[in-house]
């Protein structure tokens, strides 16, 4: 009876480690997220850069990048990082074939080509991202974001987040 307790008891912590190694995982990225709402960009770029450190993730790259090209404060934009960092995100959700249901990837890209003056590939990533949205039946709401996010390329205008 105590083996049993034992390798129950053995079984509960490493259930409850493994909880607490996968919430830590994505910690800064919870911060950062919550700076981002806020307007604290300053806290948003140091959450999301510890994030893409310990876990270089698609979300982390992504969000360093959109804050990187969209942030309203020119001092904390980097074109050049956000569109490598956002071209490594897409890289990777396409060689696991998940870009599909990663929309925001290729947003991100978009923002950084615009950040960057190549509003040729914004639209076109847009365009891009429109297109598998309406193929996944995307809310008409997340739609118009999307379209707005396209005219302001189309516009030859960076997205500057609000």
């Amino acid at each position: 009876m105590k083996r049993e307790y034992l390798f129950l008891l053995a079984g509960i912590i490493m259930m409850t480690l493994l909880s607490l190694e996968a919430e830590a995982k994505d910690e800064f990225l919870s911060v950062g997220n919550k700076c981002l709402r806020s307007g604290d960009y300053a806290c948003a770029l140091l959450n999301y850069q510890k994030e893409v450190v310990q876990n270089p993730s698609g979300h982390a790259l992504t969000n360093l990048a959109w804050v990187l090209a969209t942030a309203p404060e020119e001092k904390y934009r980097d074109g050049k990082r956000a569109l490598e960092l956002a071209q490594q995100a897409v890289a990777n959700a396409e060689r696991e074939n998940t870009l599909n249901e990663n929309l925001g990837y290729l947003c991100a890209l978009a923002a950084a080509y615009a950040e960057n003056g190549d509003f040729v590939r914004a639209v076109a990533a847009m365009d891009r991202v429109i297109r598998q949205a309406k193929a996944n039946e995307m809310r008409p709401e997340i739609m118009d974001i999307y379209n707005e996010y396209r005219q302001w390329f189309y516009n030859e205008t960076p997205w500057r987040h609000r």
